[in-house]
């Protein structure tokens, strides 16, 4: 997650221009602080007169010249103070862009995981019908349930089967989003890190005997007890 983030950090292009607005206004507050100071130059002059049946006149000057606004009505500081104002407010809107960049990208990566999750789970349970179904027509062939029951259990699969194919969907969906989120182009090869399965817990906080206790659970344990227990489910 924290590698989509610096991606999408590093392609947003309105954080892009944010980065070099910053680097103008500074400049910007250089060059008011230079009006501030007082200038100096220095001109050097030489010149040679030439006299007809007489010596030659050489002429040498160096002249310092200085200048200092004593009062101009505040206005320079009042430039100064605008452009130090500017880069405040730049700073910040910076700092609300990028927080927001990173909640998006960790919303979609999130949305990512779950998705990719549904199929995971959906695919066990397609594993765990297909058997249901195998064992079904074993019954039956040995007289021990109905075709009616073979029927119905046949008839679980392909729905679970169906929900497999749309929750393909939903993950290609939410792989696009996070590329659209991160300023990938839709071609791009995206691997996504992280299972939501095994990396996640559940924490649970319940009163037993008038105390607070507090359990977690990992989310694929919690979906494999369930699904031991009886017939796998889709995972909508």
């Amino acid at each position: 997650m924290e590698t989509a983030t610096q991606i999408a950090l590093t392609n947003y292009y309105l954080l892009l221009s944010l980065k070099n607005k910053n680097t103008a206004i500074k400049e910007l507050i250089s060059e008011r602080w230079r009006d501030l100071l007082p200038t100096l130059g220095v001109n050097m002059t030489r010149q040679r007169y030439i006299i007809q049946d007489s010596n030659d006149y050489i002429y040498n000057a160096i002249l310092l010249n200085g200048d200092q606004i004593i009062y101009d009505g505040g206005k320079k500081k009042l430039d100064l103070d605008i452009a130090q104002l500017e880069e405040i407010l730049s700073r910040e809107d910076f700092k609300i862009t990028s927080s927001k960049v990173r909640l998006e990208v960790e919303k979609t990566f999130i949305n990512t995981l779950v998705a990719l999750a549904k199929v995971a789970l959906n695919k066990k349970s397609v594993e765990r019908a297909k058997e249901q179904l195998r064992l079904a027509k074993l019954e039956a062939k040995l007289g021990f349930t109905t075709q009616i029951q073979v029927l119905s259990v046949a008839s679980r699969l392909q729905e679970i089967e169906f929900a497999l194919v749309k929750s393909i969907n939903e993950y290609l969906k939410a792989k696009n989003d996070l590329k659209l989120v991160m300023s990938l182009d839709h071609q791009s090869d995206l691997i996504i890190e992280g299972n939501l399965l095994t990396d996640f817990y559940l924490k649970v906080v319940f009163l037993l005997g008038g105390s607070t206790n507090t359990t977690t659970e990992n989310l694929g344990m919690r979906y494999n007890n369930q699904a031991s227990s009886g017939f796998a489910g889709i995972v909508c």
